[in-house]
């Protein structure tokens, strides 16, 4: 009883000391509360037999947004299932918080089951001003002598009070809808449970990379889960623990939202915000973001030389653009490999060695960059993060560095191609520090801004078999088996891009959909270590390509950050019409193609968009903001559709971008919903900034303007200015 009597007074003393806006706790209950969310979790402290949250409550409504009769989280520790209402230990608790304006609190277990006696983990939560978001992770421990197996981890798992008849799940970055029960996958970052009947719902934010991250919506009929693939199922994911060592999952997120019957607002207004803010996203982090990119890949295919080089770079600053990267086809291994033929693919064969092709490139690169900066243009180059030939001096030095198939023969994880030449590196390996090695050298030497890395790494945007991704090695230091491998080669390849970031802290990196491991993939765990994802590629006629761009752009953003985006393959030669160029400027604009073949003229306006663009971004920074607007939806032929790029922290303007895409039409309304309701705003069209309306904030919230478009594929893009 003076046991009792004694922990009683530790947990009132704690909580008097540790009190803060968002956490108080006593012997009975944990508070999270900043008066947007509020998180009731009950403590049992006379039986320690777990934890489970009682309620969960957004502002301004009453009622409960899960029951209290949840587990909590969920994972398999040496096949032992594990939850919020298993037998634990209280250890401690105590408050916490981040850089990024986030404040929580961290509760420690200690297992009481006795085949688990190894075993700790805190259970971490965080919340950040005015947002109705809570934010949380598990960070394990073992505190044994034996090794600990954890697998199929659920970070959140709690059960909904309204049964899966009332609801209605948006998934695939929130942009589709289904009814009953869903199984997510690689595509959802956040997923959207909608309560039909009561107008709100929860967001459930996955912060895990790649194919590993797996959210369920009421595959029970009540519950919903947040976090990475059980074992059994394609990328199950394994976690080994030695002795004293830990691991913390990634995080995952719940967001809630009522009085709407537009849930996709919750991802415009709160997700958005906490992504651009709180998230810790790269693009948050550099001053300079990139506003008119130029990549050498499209006509040339890797068919490149010193010559063109100084052609293209002289054409491109006559365009006014501010990036000029060149793209595959520069490197070449000590020995060409036999029989190679002189294709659009001969690249490929040449990987691994990171040896300036003479031949092309007679003189290297540093008077190549050295021009290039002293024209004011930023240089950027594409590297595969592990693509290698077996012709590679690499590869015949360390053969034990490359990926491992499951019959221990090595592997490439990029295509079917078939080609036995071709080898995929495992970043859970000493390749690592060889390929840091090689993108660090190349990044002081010249002074490189942007950085594309490419190629698999994990898994295949072309092959849908578990069994041909991750590294079967047993011998590398990062994983134990295949099961690891995945979650491991992720976090090795973020580590390296953290590592090159506190070398180059400015520098750009371009990570591509194809390293992400699927077709068209961005997500939140990508964005905290990279700040670009070249996201696609379409080489479709005019204006057919704009459109896909502009709905690539509407599927991933706002979720996504907009600029984060790097979509291909826009030729140059198509920005006459500016309709192409008003298609790039909802996303980070980037263009391809031969830019010799357009006259001065052509040039010269070209480069007028691309400055009056960079102006506005000088005056609004548009480009970490993107929004829906109110009205328009998907692009797609016969329509109207649209985008807005406010600054939504200062509201002092930003842009619009309208689009007629084939209609009928020629006359729409457009309404702003982003500014200060009672200040004046002034709406100009194009460079030539003609006056469209001067209207408040309120009015055009809420009646808005009309614009024409005259021709069937016409666009405007709009400055929207407060009036000072």
């Amino acid at each position: 009883m003076k046991k009792l009597l004694l922990f009683i007074l530790y947990f009132i003393l704690i909580s008097k000391t540790s009190a803060q806006d968002f956490v108080s706790w006593d012997s009975k209950k944990i508070i999270l509360d900043n008066q947007a969310i509020r998180r009731e979790i009950n403590i049992d402290s006379l039986q320690w037999n777990g934890f489970t949250t009682k309620a969960l409550k957004i502002m301004g409504d009453d009622k409960s947004y899960t029951t209290p009769n949840n587990l909590e989280f969920y994972f398999e520790a040496n096949d032992l299932v594990c939850t919020g209402k298993s037998k634990w230990e209280i250890l401690s608790i105590k408050k916490v918080n981040d850089h990024l304006k986030g404040n929580g609190v961290s509760i420690t277990l200690r297992s009481k089951e006795p085949r688990l006696l190894n075993l700790e983990i805190s259970v971490i939560y965080m919340l950040y001003p005015e947002l109705p978001l809570i934010r949380k992770r598990i960070e394990f421990k073992n505190t044994g002598s034996e090794e600990l197996k954890i697998e199929s981890v659920d970070v959140e798992n709690f059960t909904l009070p309204w049964g899966d008849t009332h609801l209605k799940t948006l998934h695939n970055y929130a942009r589709n809808e289904t009814l009953g029960p869903y199984k997510g996958n690689w595509y959802d970052p956040a997923v959207i449970v909608h309560n039909i009947a009561g107008n709100c719902g929860v967001v459930l934010g996955n912060e895990a990379p790649g194919v590993v991250k797996r959210t369920t919506v009421v595959t029970d009929g009540k519950t919903v889960t947040i976090g990475l693939n059980h074992k059994n199922e394609g990328y199950g994911i394994r976690k080994w623990l030695k002795m004293n060592e830990g691991w913390s999952t990634p995080w995952a997120f719940i967001a809630l939202y009522h009085n709407t019957e537009q849930p996709y607002d919750a991802i415009n207004t709160v997700v958005n915000d906490y992504v651009r803010k709180h998230m810790g996203i790269r693009l948050a982090e550099i001053k300079n973001k990139p506003t008119f990119v130029y990549n050498t890949w499209i006509p040339f295919w890797g068919d490149i030389n010193e010559k063109m080089m100084y052609e293209l770079i002289d054409a491109n600053y006559e365009c006014g653009i501010k990036e000029f990267i060149i793209d595959a086809g520069w490197a070449t291994t000590k020995e060409p490999f036999p029989g190679e033929k002189n294709d659009k693919w001969e690249w490929m064969l040449t990987l691994g060695d990171w040896k300036i092709n003479p031949v092309k490139f007679p003189n290297g690169f540093k008077p190549i960059f050295d021009y290039l900066k002293a024209k004011g243009m930023k240089p950027g180059l594409w590297i595969s993060m592990a693509t290698a030939t077996k012709a590679s001096t690499l590869f015949k030095t360390h053969p034990e560095w490359f990926v491992q198939d499951e019959n221990g023969n090595p592997a490439f994880l990029h295509d079917e191609s078939g080609n036995p030449n071709q080898l995929t590196a495992c970043l859970g390996s000493g390749y690592y520090d060889y390929i840091k090695e090689v993108i660090l050298k190349f990044v002081k030497e010249y002074g490189l801004e942007f950085i594309k890395l490419d190629l698999s790494i994990v898994t295949s945007a072309y092959r849908y078999n578990a069994k041909t991704a991750g590294c079967f090695a047993q011998n590398h230091a990062y994983h134990k088996d295949h099961e690891e491998s995945y979650l491991a080669l992720y976090e090795r390849c973020f580590q390296l891009f953290d590592e090159l970031h506190r070398e180059a802290p400015d520098l750009f990196i371009d990570c591509t959909f194809e390293t992400l491991g699927k077709l068209q993939l961005v997500d939140f765990e990508m964005l905290k270590h990279a700040e670009g994802n070249w996201l696609s590629n379409f080489e479709d006629p005019q204006p057919q390509e704009s459109w896909r761009i502009r709905q690539m752009a509407w599927w991933r953003s706002p979720m996504i950050p907009a600029t984060s985006l790097v979509i291909g393959n826009t030729l140059i030669e198509d920005t006459k019409d500016e309709f192409v160029l008003n298609s790039l400027a909802g996303t980070l604009p980037i263009l391809l193609g031969d830019p010799r073949k357009l006259t001065v003229e052509e040039r010269a306006n070209i480069k007028n968009w691309a400055d009056w663009l960079q102006a506005l971004q000088d005056k609004y920074d548009f480009m970490m903001y993107r929004q829906e607007l109110p009205g328009f939806g998907e692009p797609s032929n016969g329509f109207w559709d649209g985008w807005a790029r406010i600054n939504t922290d200062t509201k002092a303007g930003g842009i619009i971008g309208i689009f007629r895409h084939n209609s009928i039409e020629n006359e729409r309304t457009i309404l702003i919903p982003y500014l200060l309701p009672h200040k004046t705003y002034i709406i100009l069209q194009g460079k030539q900034k003609k006056l469209l309306i001067k209207a408040t904030g309120k009015d055009l919230a809420e009646r808005g303007f009309k614009i024409t478009l005259e021709k069937k594929y016409d666009s405007a893009i709009l400055e929207v200015k407060l009036d000072k």
